[in-house]
């Protein structure tokens, strides 16, 4: 074999051939070689799917992180105030010392706000301070910039 190496093998023209005309492709049986057929339609739109499920997958992910990570707490305080003002009526309103936003165990989103007082408009009197209140959030007017008290 060593004294093949270094040694240029040439072909005449005549030598080559066509494969089909070899012995071993005029077999009564012939070797099948495995090759994958063209995937059709149906595998197109199921990895589409998954892709595209992924991709909500990985966006849901992030929102809830963002909101479970607090990102989202400091624009809230404002908003809430302006809210739970909302929600108790006219003659009183609230002063919220912090906001923050999480999940409640039914999956809908709360407004946490700490700290809160709730003063008499007429008087100015202190009647209620508590530590937290739960203010669950329509998720609609959330993704459109408002914060809208669904149950308080």
């Amino acid at each position: 074999m060593n004294e093949i190496r270094g040694e240029k093998v040439s072909f005449r023209k005549e030598d080559i051939v066509v494969l089909h005309s070899l012995p071993s492709a005029q077999a009564h049986d012939p070797c099948i070689v495995h090759a994958p057929q063209k995937r059709g339609i149906a595998h197109l739109l199921f990895t589409t799917t998954i892709v595209i499920a992924a991709i909500f997958f990985l966006f849901g992910a992030a929102v809830l992180a963002a909101i479970e990570g607090g990102f989202l707490d400091g624009p809230l305080n404002a908003r809430a105030q302006t809210a739970l003002n909302a929600a108790i009526g006219d003659g009183y309103h609230a002063e919220v010392g912090s906001t923050v936003l999480r999940m409640t165990s039914n999956g809908a989103l709360a407004l946490k706000a700490q700290d809160v007082t709730l003063i008499e408009n007429a008087s100015s009197k202190r009647l209620v301070t508590t530590n937290s209140v739960f203010i669950e959030l329509n998720p609609l007017a959330l993704m459109t910039g408002r914060i809208a008290v669904s149950a308080a």
